[in-house]
């Protein structure tokens, strides 16, 4: 298995995406880890149930709420497992990888899987393209001037100041994801027609029932508030620096698979504290040019596709969190300045 010490493979005449995964596939990255998921899983388990026992034995409202905090984390690092799983990344077998996504999504987290594989298989087909991919697609944001060009009325004012509310918009990720994907699991679209609902359910029963029986209603509703709402931030400062203020694709341009999922991307510095915290996908360039390797493969990859990206002039673009978090605001800012301008320049000429 590669390491950050093991020497880079002959990089020599190496120029396409069958070459890259050549090198990748020469160096056991893309083989399943069965020791590493055993052991993450397990840690991940242990969190929930920590969590679960604070519930019964803290007497206190601001200890509660901090836990709601713990638990809103440890929802989001099963769902990272579940977004591994949906990738084929722990099993070799896809329905192995399915079922286990059920129990991390469905039953633990409430987030479904058809809704998961329509959504996110279509991010990965098409990142950053404005027509096709659902994650530069939200009726409160323009990520690009085409699409704030396209606003009218009050969206097109609420867009000129954007990236003021663009993290507070995030608080509602949790509620919206857990909505749409109750409704797509009753559609035609679910794998698991009986279960992904079925399991949906049940989750709400557990987590809600929980809840109330440990804390009361009256303490409840604010610890499931906090946790929803900590839930959705979490999600979007793992997800949020991965793609927004890269290249956005209005229209259909000559690229190749591998130059947009890498031009698209941005990757966060790895450490362990950031590998722990985002699952591995501070590796983002890694993970869109390989989805189902698995996430502790991701960093010794890294040294091989960056080497891959210098040889053939490809962007490879990488930074902070801090920066990273910026960065995005700095990208919205610039559509809002955008669109301020040309209404401007409308107002005078009018």
């Amino acid at each position: 298995m590669a390491t950050r010490s093991t020497p880079l493979p002959d990089l020599s005449g190496a120029t396409t995406f069958a070459d890259l995964k050549r090198l990748i596939k020469e160096a056991g990255l893309l083989d399943r880890q069965p020791t590493y998921y055993a052991l993450k899983i397990t840690i991940t388990f242990a969190m929930l149930g920590l969590s679960i026992a604070l519930l019964f034995v803290f007497d206190h409202f601001l200890l509660h709420m901090l836990n709601a905090a713990f638990m809103a984390f440890v929802f989001v690092q099963f769902g990272l497992l579940a977004h591994d799983a949906a990738h084929v990344g722990i099993f070799r077998k896809p329905r192995q990888n399915y079922l286990t996504f059920l129990v991390f999504g469905n039953l633990i987290v409430g987030l479904d899987l058809a809704y998961w594989l329509d959504n996110h298989n279509a991010h990965h087909a098409h990142p950053n393209e404005t027509e096709h991919d659902p994650n530069v697609n939200f009726p409160l944001l323009a990520f690009s001037e085409d699409q704030a060009a396209k606003l009218t009325g009050v969206l097109r004012e609420l867009v000129k100041v954007q990236a003021y509310y663009f993290y507070l918009l995030q608080t509602l990720v949790a509620f919206a994801v857990m909505a749409d994907g109750f409704r797509v699991s009753l559609t035609k679209q679910a794998r698991y027609p009986f279960w992904q609902p079925t399991l949906l359910v049940v989750h709400h029963v557990i987590h809600i029932g929980l809840v109330v029986i440990a804390l009361g209603p009256g303490l409840a509703v604010p610890f499931l508030l906090v946790q929803y709402v900590l839930m959705g931030i979490y999600l979007a400062m793992v997800f949020a620096p991965n793609h927004k203020g890269m290249p956005i694709l209005d229209e259909p341009v000559e690229i190749t698979f591998m130059h947009q999922q890498i031009m698209t991307a941005r990757n966060v510095y790895g450490n362990p504290v950031n590998d722990f915290v985002f699952g591995g996908l501070n590796y983002q360039i890694e993970h869109h040019l390989f989805p189902p390797m698995p996430r502790n493969q991701l960093r010794h990859a890294q040294p091989i596709i960056k080497a891959f990206c210098a040889q053939n002039g490809i962007p490879y673009e990488e930074t902070s969190a801090y920066k990273s978090y910026w960065e995005v605001l700095l990208s919205l800012d610039e559509i809002s300045q955008f669109l301020r301008r040309v209404d401007r320049e409308n107002r005078s000429t009018a």
